[in-house]
């Protein structure tokens, strides 16, 4: 497979950007680790994403509605004194898959959970994001609407980010608003830490740049043996 590169060096290059050869362990390590990330859980991530649109047949229907909203999120806070004896086997410490698990059910998979303040904190953000989305299908704080016998109400209720979420170029969407994919977007998502921010770019936008011409070979490669197989049958 060649996947659209020539050479080695573009496939290091789409992978993890501009970069020359190291023998650094402190470069290896971190290479390996987001190398391993893609081929276990991201990519599955995005190919998710991806068929979920995909198995909606009008260009309308692939659009993300209010009845269809998919929300994307990356965990990225951790307390390094958390991880227990499994610390002790990590090159460095991030959040790690089921990271998010410990601040929802105040429990720990692989090392018993001691919440430190900004724990609880974090514990309070995502309670409030999956409490709403479950109470309104919606992550997002929700303003209080107006009522018509405000005499202050200078704002229409239109104004309410979920009602403008999919207007292009909106003025009216915070920057860190929670807005969800869709079939022309399915890399932006929110970063989970004590100041959660949306994001563009999921993982670096490796799967953009690389894996995603992977899978689209194989899924060409699969059409031509199928119809090999046909052909001989």
């Amino acid at each position: 497979m060649q996947c659209g590169f020539s050479r080695m060096n573009d496939v290091r290059n789409a992978l993890f950007g501009q970069c020359e050869p190291s023998d650094d362990p402190q470069q290896i390590a971190p290479a390996f680790l987001k190398l391993h990330s893609d081929l276990m859980m991201n990519n599955a991530v995005q190919r998710y994403c991806r068929a979920m649109f995909a198995a909606n047949g009008t260009k309308q229907q692939q659009q993300s509605t209010p009845n269809h909203r998919i929300y994307l999120y990356n965990m990225v806070h951790f307390n390094r004194d958390g991880f227990g004896i499994v610390g002790l086997r990590m090159p460095f410490y991030a959040a790690t898959h089921c990271h998010d698990v410990r601040y929802l059910l105040g429990k720990g998979l692989y090392a018993k959970f001691r919440p430190n303040w900004d724990d609880k904190q974090m514990m309070r953000i995502i309670g409030g994001f999956f409490t709403n989305f479950v109470k309104y299908g919606n992550p997002n704080t929700h303003w209080q609407q107006m009522k018509s016998d405000n005499n202050d109400a200078a704002v229409s209720v239109q104004c309410q980010p979920w009602q403008n979420v999919h207007v292009a170029n909106s003025t009216l969407v915070s920057p860190d608003f929670w807005r969800p994919i869709s079939a022309q977007d399915t890399e932006q998502h929110m970063e989970l830490s004590l100041e959660p921010t949306a994001c563009r770019v999921y993982h670096g936008g490796r799967y953009r740049r690389f894996w995603h011409k992977v899978d689209d070979e194989f899924v060409q490669i699969g059409a031509q043996n199928l119809m090999i197989f046909r052909a001989s049958s």
